[in-house]
């Protein structure tokens, strides 16, 4: 029994037709599937991002902290000393490591500013390769005469690299 031409070049369109639409169909899946690792890995970013934030506020908060509390934080410069630095280590609670480094610029200590000007990069991500970066800078007061001396003056956010 053989078959009319006809049918059997209907047949073949038909099977054309078919693969044409299974291989849009499957483009449109790996554009979809594509745009969703994008989406994730910008979500992914944006954490980083806020936590190397709060590394740097904790940074900065630490430093409060240890110039409230201790009277020989930071150890007496130098002679041309004007800048005492310290770093941190810290592991964040899903195991991925981070570090804040402080910056104390030791210049307005003295009448009439009476502040610490105070820098913090909080990172994320190994020290020496870090995923993101963020700083803060602000000035503390040290004003004896104020009721409240380790009272923040100002912050500057300078972003995220």
């Amino acid at each position: 029994m053989s078959m009319n031409p006809s049918a059997v070049r209907r047949r073949g369109v038909l099977l054309i037709m078919a693969l044409l639409a299974i291989i849009l169909l499957l483009m449109l899946g790996m554009g979809l599937l594509g745009s969703q690792a994008a989406r994730w890995r910008s979500a992914n970013r944006a954490a980083e991002a806020s936590q190397a934030r709060q590394m740097a506020i904790f940074g900065l908060e630490d430093a409060r902290l240890k110039l409230e509390r201790d009277a020989a934080f930071p150890p007496a410069p130098t002679l041309g000393q004007s800048v005492f630095s310290y770093s941190e280590d810290v592991t964040l609670p899903d195991g991925s490591p981070a570090s804040y480094i402080v910056t104390i610029d030791l210049a307005y200590t003295v009448p009439p500013w009476n502040a610490y000007r105070i820098t913090s990069n909080g990172a994320v991500g190994p020290r020496d390769k870090p995923l993101t970066l963020h700083t803060i800078a602000a000035e503390l007061s040290v004003d004896p005469t104020r009721p409240r001396p380790w009272k923040w003056l100002r912050w500057e956010d300078q972003g995220s690299l």
